[in-house]
């Protein structure tokens, strides 16, 4: 099981988010905290069962994300909400499938 994660951190007066996949959270969060002394906890987490689509879920949040980039993959606040993370990664989660079986389905028609 693949759990995308929606991390809090404050640097100073900024409060920020982190996205991120793993398949451990308390490991994670460890290995954020030595980079990170400022990380939380995590807010919200999302489960995926399969690798491809977590990691295809997270890709399409940071991109759709970008312009509230603070800087690498930390993301302004104000940007996020537990709801909105949870509505994302269900959407795009579901768009994803979609595009896996339509690219089945493809493949499956032409395949001689």
């Amino acid at each position: 099981m693949y759990t995308l994660y929606l991390l809090y951190s404050e640097t100073g007066e900024v409060a920020q988010w982190k996205i991120g996949v793993t398949t451990n959270l308390k490991r994670r969060f460890n290995e954020i905290k030595l980079a990170n002394p400022n990380a939380v906890d995590f807010f919200s987490s999302y489960k995926i069962d399969e690798r491809n689509i977590a990691y295809a879920v997270e890709a399409m949040l940071k991109k759709h994300l970008k312009a509230d980039t603070i800087s690498g993959e930390w993301i302004y606040y104000e940007a996020l909400t537990k709801d909105k993370f949870q509505d994302l990664c269900s959407q795009y989660e579901k768009m994803y499938r979609i595009h896996l079986e339509i690219q089945s389905n493809i493949n499956t028609r032409y395949d001689y």
